[in-house]
Order: structure tokens, then sequence, then C-alpha cells
């Protein structure tokens, strides 16, 4: 278990990120959101790594408020910068991790060659990590998250900068991790969401609109996403913005149907969208449109 209880969260005095936030969870989550909502914040909050938290924050049954190196014997954490130790290879790097969790050398090696291959980085064990590509650097940071065997795996943007095969291989091996431990993900991916299947949480507003399962939150759009044709439009409210010349309609958000509008079946992204749009003020005025594809 994992939980923020009534903390306040801030970088700088007065400006608090969050303020009495609360969240607990069970299993294995995805934490969503729009850029600047608080989720590396809640994750960097968890290790320690925020000035001020005020509150609680518990790991199982544990409180670790101030209590760090507590909190990082139960917790691993991959941020989201990609920080290696140059002068090392990957291979040396990954060794010195295990090492460092207490096992013998021929079995740090050992492990360390195994974790490689799982991230498909056997053949850079030799190589300088300074001589690693983006992609290959978070692979690498993620195998040393994993060596550790820790209650809850903290992984803040998991898929940064990884091509398409990379982030299958990366999403992959954390939905294994999540039937042992727990994994908690942070991404601005709804192909991340999908993929890793667990329970979805989003933020807006450093708060919490929503919590609940993949399917649930596909399922809130449903009666809330139209296609509409370009001729039923109205232009002035497009802003100046006009569609490309193949597309000929829309695709709406709003709380119900108009004469002309025809009914979607509503897609995850639809779900994410459309829980974004109704937590706004301005939602029983306002329609949100893109193209249909």
């Amino acid at each position: 278990m994992l939980e923020w209880d009534q903390c306040t969260i801030e970088y700088q005095p007065n400006r608090p990120v969050f303020e009495n936030f609360s969240l607990r969870l069970d299993d294995s989550a995805c934490l969503i959101g729009p850029a600047g909502c608080g989720k590396s914040t809640l994750l960097a909050a968890m290790m320690g790594f925020v000035p001020r938290v005020d509150g609680r924050l518990r790991v199982g049954n544990r409180q670790i408020n101030g209590l760090w190196d507590l909190a990082r014997q139960h917790l691993s954490y991959l941020g989201p910068t990609n920080v290696l130790p140059l002068h090392l290879t990957l291979g040396e790097y990954l060794t010195e991790l295990a090492r460092l969790d207490g096992l013998p050398w021929l079995s740090a090696i050992r492990t360390a060659a195994s974790m490689a291959e799982r991230l498909q980085l056997t053949e850079a064990l030799g190589r300088p990590n300074r001589q690693l590509s983006f992609g290959m650097k978070r692979r690498a940071l993620l195998a040393g998250c994993l060596l550790k065997p820790s209650e809850w795996l903290l992984v803040d943007h998991a898929t940064l900068g990884l091509d398409p095969e990379e982030r299958r291989t990366v999403i992959d091996l954390l939905h294994r991790e999540a039937s042992h431990r727990g994994v908690l993900m942070t991404t601005i991916h709804l192909d991340d969401v999908h993929d890793f299947g667990k329970h979805v949480v989003i933020l807006r507003g450093s708060q919490v609109i929503f919590g609940g399962s993949t399917a649930v939150l596909q399922e809130r759009a449903r009666g809330h996403v139209f296609r509409v044709p370009l001729s039923l439009v109205d232009q002035e409210r497009l802003g100046g913005w006009q569609p490309l010349p193949e597309v000929d309609a829309l695709k709406v958000f709003r709380q119900d149907a108009q004469p002309g509008y025809q009914e979607l079946l509503p897609s995850l992204d639809d779900g994410y969208l459309w829980t974004l749009f109704a937590s706004s003020e301005d939602a029983d005025d306002d329609e949100e449109r893109r193209h249909v594809p």
C-alpha cells in the first residue's frame, strides 16, 4: 500500500503544489494527467526529494515522513532524467548496484547480466555509459531499479524517449513486475496506460478526478462522443482554425447529442479527454473538437 494522507507538498514556502491531498493505492497503478498536474512531484515526495512535505506518507503500515532511509529500503525509484556514472561501463554499473544490495561478487555479475538481457541490453554491457543512446540509458536506469527487491517500484515517465520496440519491452516488463510487487508508473501516453492494464488515476489541478480501471475510464465517454459533419459546425466557434481539405467531419465531446450528430463508440483516449473536459468549470458551455480519423 502507498498512501499520501492529507499532504501539503511544497518546493517553495507558501506555494504548495498539493494542499491537503489524499490518495491511497492498494495495488499497482498508472498515474496520468496534463503536464504540470503534479505526477512527478507525488513520486519525488515519497522518496524525500521535495523540500517540504506535511501530512503522512505511508508504505504499507510504515509512516515514512522524514525517515527517508527507511523509505528507500522499501521503494525503488526511476526519475525523469537519465543520469548515469559515465566513467563506468553498463556492466560495471549494474554489478555495483547488485553488490550494494548485498549480493556476492559472482552472483552480482550474473544478476546484472540477467537483468540486462531482460531489457535487451546484453550487447551494451561492455560499453561505457557515456556511449549509450538516450533509450539505452533509460532502460539501463530501469534495470538498476529492478535489481532491488523493493516492495514498490516508482517509475516516472517510464517510456520517455523510447522507440516503439523499446516502449513495448519496458511496459511488458513492468506489467510482469506488477504480479509480485507494487508498480506506480506515470506517463503522458495512453498507449502505456492501455498496455500496462492496471488501475488508472487521473490528476488535474493537483486533484484526483478519476480512479478506476481502463474499461471504466473508456465507458465514461459513452454517449458523449459524436461525429459532426462540417456543414453543421458553427464556423465562428472554430476560432479561425480550418480543417484539412480531406476532412469532412469533426469529433465533438458534449453532454448530449444535437440533430445530425452521430454517436461514436468511445476509445480509451475519448474516456480520458471526456474526463478532463467534464471536470473543467466550463464543461456545460464549451465543446472540444478534433479530427475524426
